[in-house]
Parts: structure tokens; C-alpha cells; sequence
């Protein structure tokens, strides 16, 4: 997000990344027997991705607002 100023960007990243972080903490005290865990977290980024549908269509044609942190 910091890079590209761009919420929704900064979002479907970290959605992606979520479910290659907790498959890198298998075996940890947070992994879940049975990979429910990783499961989990697959379920949620695709929930994260498909909210977010209108805001990618919006990434990919160069419409989707950015953030502005100077004064008007």
C-alpha cells in the first residue's frame, strides 16, 4: 500500500499472502490439526479476492483511486 498508494491493493496483497505465512508455520503452536488452519486461510483470502472483484477491474484499467495524504 505504501508503494502504490492504493487500499484495496495493499488488501488483496496481504490477503494473498496470509495463506503462504500460515503454511510456513506448520508445525507451530498455531497450525491446527488436520490443516483446518491453512484451510482457513485459503477460504478467507478467495473471500478477500472476490470482495474486492470491482476494485481489481479498477487496478487493472488504471481507474482505482489512490490515497492522498496531502491537504486540499
Amino acid at each position: 500500500m505504501a508503494l502504490t498508494r492504493m487500499v484495496s491493493l495493499g488488501s488483496v496483497a496481504a490477503a494473498i499472502l496470509y495463506p503462504v505465512l500460515v503454511i510456513c508455520q506448520v508445525g507451530t503452536q498455531y497450525f491446527l490439526v488436520g490443516g483446518n488452519y491453512i484451510v482457513f486461510s485459503i477460504l478467507l483470502a478467495l473471500f478477500v479476492i472476490f470482495n474486492h472483484r470491482t476494485n481489481i477491474k479498477r487496478i487493472l484499467t488504471g481507474t482505482e483511486n489512490k490515497l492522498s495524504f496531502s491537504k486540499k
